[in-house]
């Protein structure tokens, strides 16, 4: 496996006119460090291994090589029919599944107003995932066809399998995003099954932000003679740094209270950031359901517009959640579990709260970088009790730095125990949720 490493991005050459107008249009004016690197290298039809920090731009790194390849095709006269692939995308989530399509959908829109494309019939791309209608999939595939689809691993797997309606024989491009994740979830089954319905002849893309021994039995499966992309990052003092887990613009704090003093602290980081938004990550769906009971009743926090998001809520609600909380300006708060933990590109997130520590040490780093994505500034904290304060020297090893962040003080702790008191008594549901917890 060859290494690649680079430092410096650059501006946008070697592409379709339409597809550079929309980046223009929308803001890309300068490829950041992954997309300078790994896109030559995918339209030099290599495999690609990419590790990432957080927030880098690597979506776009394979949805213009997917889009840039299946206009060369067809400028090749190798047209694809209603029921052939040419591109598979592959996501850990639904969320973020959603995301990529969304990201890929003004590129193709641009590109099926342009009188001067050249495939002529249009350009489609189809999200396949979980929680939707098998059938309706089905239906929507053999009625329109689809030349790029993105979806979850075992959405896909079902459906490739209806190999009479899904013809995979001519895919070109496969991309597995948040590949270290998609393993960690206990897809290998259904990755293995998709990957063998594919063409070997084709360009694979594994984008991850760590390397595990997983996902180098996975490289060393699925992939022929890979170009590893790793994004180096220069210090104030000019050191490259090999590897960067978190946005070098991002502010990492710890905080250490006693339990009953927890919930009082971080009301106080919500009320004295209201010009925030905020994510706050808890461990469980239970505790997710019973915080976002108990903070938007909160006095002086009644004013932030307060969302829901985990595995175990419908997807429709999940879509309409994750839609009206990424709308939303200053003053929102997302309360969620590490769904919301990996990929999501949510740019304006100001502050990132972990009122529970991760199990997962790599979920840390991937938590905090939601916010301080792209340039931008950001603040983090990790919310300890007395007895984890030794989580502090951990990240320390893992060469994550953290500092105290300061008690802000004006919210009394015998005052919001006091509400959280008088809603578990008044509100069945509430005192349910508490029993769940």
């Amino acid at each position: 496996m060859q290494l690649q490493n680079i430092a410096n991005a650059g501006e946008w050459t070697g592409l379709n006119p339409t597809i550079k107008q929309t980046l223009l249009y929308h803001g890309y004016t300068q490829m950041t460090p992954v997309q300078a690197s790994v896109i030559p290298l995918f339209l030099a039809y290599k495999d690609v291994v990419v590790e990432a920090v957080t927030g880098s731009g690597k979506t776009l790194s394979f949805v213009i090589p997917i889009l840039e390849m299946l206009l060369r095709r067809y400028q090749q006269d190798r047209p694809l029919k209603k029921n052939e692939i040419g591109a598979v995308i592959i996501s850990p989530t639904r969320e973020l599944a959603q995301q990529i399509h969304k990201v890929m959908t003004p590129f193709i829109d641009a590109l099926n107003e342009d009188e001067n494309c050249i495939v002529k019939e249009g350009i489609r791309h189809l999200l396949f995932i979980g929680g939707n209608d098998t059938r309706e999939d089905v239906k929507l595939f053999n009625e329109k066809g689809g030349q790029i689809v993105i979806g979850t691993p075992g959405r896909l797997d079902d459906l490739f399998k209806r190999s009479t309606i899904f013809n995979t024989k001519e895919v070109e491009v496969l991309v597995m995003d948040e590949a270290d994740r998609l393993l960690d979830m206990g897809f290998e089954v259904q990755l293995t099954s998709i990957i063998r319905k594919i063409p070997k002849q084709r360009r694979t893309g594994l984008f991850s932000a760590t390397m595990t021994e997983a996902l180098t039995k996975l490289v060393k499966a699925g992939l022929r003679n890979p170009v590893k992309v790793q994004v180096k990052v220069q210090s104030n003092d000019g050191e490259m740094i090999s590897e960067q887990k978190v946005p070098s613009t991002l502010e990492m704090f710890y905080l250490i209270a006693k339990p009953d003093e927890k919930i009082a602290r971080l009301v106080s980081i919500l009320k004295n950031n209201q010009e925030k938004k905020f994510i706050i990550y808890f461990a469980t769906g239970a505790c997710v359901d019973f915080f976002y009971k108990i903070l938007k009743n909160i006095e002086g926090l009644k004013e932030l517009s307060f969302h829901s998001l985990h595995g175990k809520m419908v997807t429709k609600k999940r879509e309409l959640t994750f839609q009206k909380y990424s709308q939303g300006g200053a003053g929102s708060v997302l309360i969620c579990t590490d769904i919301a933990a990996r990929g999501l590109d949510l740019p304006d997130i100001d502050f990132v709260i972990q009122y529970d520590a991760p199990q997962d040490p790599k979920a840390f780093a991937h938590r905090c970088g939601r916010t301080a994505r792209i340039g931008r500034g950001g603040q983090a904290v990790i919310m300890l009790n007395e007895n984890e304060s030794t989580y502090v020297e951990f990240l320390e090893i893992r060469k994550l730095s953290t500092k105290e962040y300061p008690d802000e003080g004006g919210v009394s702790k015998s005052n919001i125990l006091m509400q959280i008191k008088d809603m578990v008594i008044g509100d069945r549901d509430i005192y349910d949720k508490v029993k769940a917890n």
